[in-house]
């Protein structure tokens, strides 16, 4: 599956003309995406049930939870 996050604002356009969507769909991805603290596309609210359906059938969020967190001696994660 493909990966939303990482897309640009004119890609996520095209995604949304694609599926069908409204071509303002494409901004409103970007903002949930880039601006908003959010870790799946269910969590995109001003989308339509559909819209949201429709995203989660053929891509995924994108971003994933760290699996493994070093902390040096000064405190510093990574």
């Amino acid at each position: 599956m493909e990966a939303l996050f990482g897309k640009t604002l004119s890609e996520l356009t095209a995604l949304a003309i694609e599926l069908g969507l409204p071509k303002f769909t494409g901004k409103q991805m970007a903002e949930w995406l880039y601006q908003k603290d959010i870790s799946s596309i269910e969590e995109m609210t001003n989308l339509s049930k559909k819209a949201r359906e429709l995203l989660n059938d053929k891509y995924e969020f994108g971003l994933v939870d760290s699996t493994k967190v070093q902390e040096s001696v000064d405190g510093t994660k990574k």
